[in-house]
């Protein structure tokens, strides 16, 4: 009996200490499932901030183009009004231009008039000096003498 009883307490024994490492184990393994668990957010939380700093970074990158972009429209309007400016100018000087060349061909025509005046008034002078002088010298038959 006491053979058995010890039988007994040593497979009662055997079985508390296979029971203690069976619940070892699976404290081993829930550990573990913990770490891996722990690890594996940890790296979902540094690929979420990854893509946060991608984001940040397309974000960054839209507003930088929107920048350029709208720095590109304000470069071309400032273009657009300073070449609206240089064609008014050049009408301008074109404008300018055309009423000098008018203003040359009016006086060309002005001074063309009193040359055109100063010879015909020079052709009749001499003309009536001509004539005048005819008379003087009895020219018209001998009949008239006048005092030029």
């Amino acid at each position: 009996v006491l053979d058995s009883t010890s039988y007994v307490l040593d497979s009662t024994s055997y079985v508390l200490d296979s029971t203690s490492y069976v619940l070892d184990s699976t404290s081993y393994v829930l550990n573990s499932t913990s770490y891996v668990l722990d690890s594996t957010s940890y790296v979902l939380d540094s690929i979420a901030y990854v893509l946060d700093s991608i984001a940040y970074v397309l974000n960054s990158t839209s507003y930088v183009l929107d920048s350029t972009s709208y720095v590109l429209d304000s470069t071309s309007y400032v273009l657009d009004s300073i070449a609206y400016v240089l064609d008014s100018i050049a009408y301008v000087l074109d404008s300018t231009s055309y009423v000098l060349d008018s203003t040359s061909y009016v006086l060309d025509s002005t001074s063309y008039v009193l040359d055109s005046k100063s010879y015909v008034k020079n052709s009749i002078s001499s003309k009536i000096y001509k004539l005048g002088l005819q008379v003087i010298v009895g020219r018209n038959n001998g009949q008239r003498k006048l005092d030029y």
